[in-house]
């Protein structure tokens, strides 16, 4: 089994609707592949972005719009997939009346929840309205996120990061 990497990283951002600066945590992970384990990793942590609305204007910043959307791609990609081992499924056990009744049903259960993840989707960013914050007012975060900034704050005056 290869090394797993986790890790929250504190990403500072201006917004460029309306310039205010602010922070949230991204929560990473990078699992060793083919690939580069260590490169993986820098180009995650200097790379990455998280869909995270500005706190003020509630906007995204074109790099978050687009990871939106590529997000978007990947889900599609894989309910393709899906779709796909479900009709080679339906025509292998065709023939047999009670299995197909089955397993259409259980195809169209998981097509009406993909259909309602699509049409929700272009919603998803204001799950994450409340984990940016604005220097100077930690405060006003939610609980979760207060505990992230502790725990970074913690890390990095004890580790001296």
């Amino acid at each position: 089994m290869g090394r797993v990497y986790k890790a929250d990283i504190r990403r500072e951002t201006q917004c460029p609707s309306c310039q205010t600066g602010y922070y949230y945590f991204d929560e990473i992970e990078v699992k060793e592949g083919g690939g580069d384990f260590d490169a993986d990793i820098r180009k995650k942590i200097e790379h990455g972005v998280d869909v995270v609305p500005c706190p003020s204007c509630k906007q995204l910043s074109p790099a978050m719009r687009k990871q939106h959307w590529t997000n978007l791609a990947t889900y599609l990609a894989g309910l393709a997939v899906c779709l796909g081992i479900a009709w080679a499924i339906v025509a292998i056990f065709g023939s047999s009346g009670v299995v197909m009744i089955g397993l259409l049903v259980l195809v169209a259960l998981g097509a009406l929840g993909c259909g309602l993840a699509v049409i929700f989707w272009p919603f998803a960013p204001w799950a994450n309205r409340d984990r940016a914050v604005i220097p100077g007012q930690e405060d006003q975060a939610s609980e979760t996120v207060k505990a992230k900034i502790a725990a970074w704050e913690t890390g990095r005056d004890g580790a001296g990061v």
